[in-house]
């Protein structure tokens, strides 16, 4: 995802969320003990900010950056 425009999206489910980049499903994380994610509002976070499942973050070419074309969120009905 170095170059050019990606879609990326993550599904909110009771159990968890599904993460998916360009429409491929690439991450589903589950609670240990299958409890609600959230029972909160939320509000919608774009941050280039990594944890350890990205590398070490020493390695880095920084200072980095992106660009946010448009954003889209919506409810799944019923």
């Amino acid at each position: 995802v170095d170059e050019g425009w990606h879609t990326f999206g993550c599904e909110v489910q009771p159990e968890g969320y599904r993460f998916f980049v360009d429409g491929k499903e690439t991450w589903d994380w589950r609670t240990a003990d299958g409890a609600p994610v959230s029972h909160q509002p939320e509000h919608l976070i774009l941050s280039l900010e990594v944890g350890k499942w990205a590398d070490d973050i020493l390695k880095a070419t920084l200072p980095d950056s992106m660009e946010v074309d448009w954003v889209r969120v919506w409810k799944k009905g019923d």
